[in-house]
């Protein structure tokens, strides 16, 4: 690849088990580098991939006060820093200065092989590339890393700053509608495992259409895959870019972490692959759960997400209320 691509990740307080995973599935992808901006130096060896950068929330915000010349009042939890995502192309500017791209992501995933899914036709064609905030590259370009200032997003970027709400503004009515509505063109396609979070004990596709009866998930030698059975009974895969286990912690049961060639991804945990795929190991790795415990698990769920909102203040209220309806007509 000609292209030079920087993934940042602001993380901050304790690395999740599954953490060396993460860096294991980075380090299979040498034409791009890992940014890690955190208040914790990771305790394991990093691949030269991988760069740590020891950065505080005071740190942080010390950039959003140089760079972006603002004071940052809002960032007042790790969480906060989804909001600031589309600023990082600005906020580290000195650190992506060799780079023709940079990107923002999660922890909460697996990486597989980039090169398989993202060429640099994709890259040279398109200022930004994904819509979600798990993964979203841009060009580093003066003009696309300062579209986050102009109109078309549900609230401007300099008051998502400045209040301490959630607005989302990496995703569907932050910056994505900035591109929509002053007719940017961008890459948005979906090539990943987006595990939905109504459902604990299965991995389901967030879009359900994509799911099959019996489907399990794995990496082996830098790849993420999906073996499934079709129809016929037979046994079938496919390769995705990575596979994202949003707001689930699943336990690492691997010993050697960095040293792993191949694991099952499942609702159960990672476990270490040491056999080939049949229908009993699909069936072990994501359990075959009844439409009954599926739906129990999903009323559950609305029913939590209902007594969420029912606590927030009124103006987070009004926020989400004004994302939802957003949604319906754009």
């Amino acid at each position: 690849m000609n292209s030079k691509v920087a993934i940042i990740c602001c993380w901050q307080g304790n690395y999740p088990s599954y953490f060396p995973l993460w860096v294991s599935s980075c380090k299979e992808n040498q034409n791009f580098d890992w940014l890690i901006f955190g208040d914790k130096e990771p305790s394991i060896e990093l691949p030269s991939n991988v760069i740590f950068y020891k950065m505080d929330m005071q740190d942080i915000k010390a950039r959003i006060n140089k760079e972006l010349n603002l004071e940052g009042k809002g960032l007042t939890s790790p969480y906060k820093l989804c909001d600031l995502r589309p600023a990082y192309g600005l906020l580290f500017k000195e650190e992506l200065k060799d780079y023709t791209h940079w990107g923002h992501c999660d922890i909460d995933l697996i990486w597989g092989n980039f090169e398989d899914f993202i060429n640099d036709d994709i890259l040279e064609k398109y200022d930004k590339v994904f819509d979600r905030g798990h993964l979203g590259i841009y060009k580093n370009t003066e003009n696309a890393n300062n579209r986050l200032w102009e109109k078309g997003a549900i609230y401007s970027f300099d008051k998502v700053v400045e209040n301490a709400n959630f607005y989302a503004f990496d995703e569907i009515t932050g910056i994505e509608r900035i591109y929509r509505k002053n007719g940017y063109e961008y890459y948005d396609k979906k090539p990943y495992v987006d595990i939905s979070v109504r459902y604990q004990s299965k991995f389901l596709f967030n879009d359900l259409s994509k799911n099959k009866e019996r489907q399990a998930f794995f990496w082996q030698d830098g790849k993420v895959y999906r073996a499934y059975i079709d129809e016929d009974g037979e046994i079938k895969s496919d390769e995705w870019l990575y596979i994202h286990f949003q707001k689930k912690k699943p336990q690492n049961f691997i010993l050697d972490t960095l040293n792993t060639n191949a694991f099952w991804i499942g609702p159960n945990g990672f476990f270490e692959k040491t056999e080939d795929v049949t229908v009993e190991t699909i069936e072990k790795y994501n359990p075959n759960i009844s439409e009954n415990q599926l739906k129990k698990e999903e009323k559950s769920y609305i029913r939590k997400k209902i007594k969420e909102f029912f606590k927030k203040s009124f103006k987070d209220k009004r926020i989400h209320l004004k994302q939802r309806i957003s949604r319906l007509f754009f």
